[in-house]
């Protein structure tokens, strides 16, 4: 799907408004997906056009993904390109609108700094604790951790058409879901994987 798809789509939400009048501002790609915000330069409004993998195309009003100050997102990567995980994940997602971090690592990563008996090799990761500290003193707001889960987009439009409705209750993810239009990914955080064992 391209930019005029896009405002095509638009204006099925908002036919009052003219096609003219929407300008693509931004554009993110997060895995197979894309999402675009545009800015109606007559009436000032905006909309973010999110294009899933599997053609759903979703329109919500409101730039949900704005532009984040590049001095702080460069400070985001050097920190989150500094945290040591066992190599499956390491994956940093970024909200732009309340600055939280979501890090998705792996689940032997992040070990916490009072746990008893941790191996020497276990040792080596960056704890749960710092990871929030490194992350906090780079910027972000919040920082959320999650061993094997992360943010996704289709899984937000799956929650709103109710594929969560048994299962998930709103004590756990189901009702987080609706923020998760929100974040993208950031593909330049690798942190640094050791080999062990």
């Amino acid at each position: 799907m391209n930019t005029q798809d896009s405002v095509e789509a638009i204006m099925k939400v908002h036919p009052q408004t003219s096609s003219k009048d929407w300008k693509r501002r931004l554009k993110y790609i997060f895995y197979d997906d894309t999402a675009r915000v545009f800015e109606n330069v007559a009436t000032k409004q905006f909309c973010t056009v999110y294009c899933l993998e599997f053609g759903d195309v979703v329109v919500k009003d409101g730039n949900l993904l704005p532009k984040t100050d590049p001095e702080l997102m460069k400070r985001l990567i050097k920190a989150g390109n500094s945290i040591k995980h066992c190599g499956d994940y390491g994956q940093m997602f970024w909200n732009p609108l309340d600055m939280t971090v979501w890090m998705c690592m792996g689940d032997g990563d992040c070990p916490m700094e009072n746990e008893e008996d941790l191996d020497e090799e276990v040792k080596k990761l960056t704890s749960y604790e710092d990871v929030k500290k490194i992350l906090l003193e780079a910027g972000a707001k919040t920082v959320l951790i999650e061993a094997e889960h992360s943010p996704s987009w289709d899984s937000a439009l799956e929650d709103e058409r109710g594929g969560y409705d048994k299962g998930w209750g709103k004590e756990n993810d189901a009702s987080i879901h609706a923020k998760w239009w929100q974040y993208i990914h950031i593909k330049d955080v690798k942190g640094i994987a050791l080999e062990l064992w």
